[in-house]
């Protein structure tokens, strides 16, 4: 049975983010070997970079861990954003998603037998983490 289509609702002014993402599934859909598949992992940690980089405050350069936030540190801008939310997004669980999802990314980049299926998570995990975060800046 054929994937079905993704449904992604990216704010429009995200251009790199679209075409990485539109990128990304062009890339599943014909990938075939470990490498292809570790090389969604390499565009979903891109897609990610680039999203935290869209939404993360620049002023903002120390995490609540007490460590500098690199210009390149997905995890800790995206955790800021999170944190700069008003109470009514503010979760833990958005958290533990983003991470999961970076680290899921990561993961599959350096997978020696990395598989279809694994592949297929990370995009969809990568493109729900996108839409979350685009709806949230739709709110606001």
């Amino acid at each position: 049975m054929p994937d079905k289509v993704i449904i992604y609702d990216a704010v429009e002014e995200w251009d790199k983010i679209n075409e990485s993402i539109y990128s990304a599934k062009n890339k599943l859909d014909s990938a075939k070997t470990t490498v292809d598949y570790q090389a969604i992992g390499v565009i979903c940690r891109e897609i990610i970079i680039l999203l935290a980089k869209e939404v993360y405050n620049k002023e903002i350069k120390i995490s609540a861990d007490g460590k500098m936030i690199g210009k390149n540190d997905a995890k800790r801008q995206l955790e800021s954003y999170v944190d700069s939310l008003n109470d009514n997004f503010k979760s833990g669980n958005l958290v533990k998603f983003i991470k999961s999802t970076i680290t899921y990314a990561n993961e599959l980049t350096h997978k020696d037998n990395a598989e279809e299926e694994h592949a297929k998570i990370c995009f969809y995990a990568t493109s729900a983490l996108v839409n979350i975060i685009s709806s949230i800046e739709r709110k606001y």
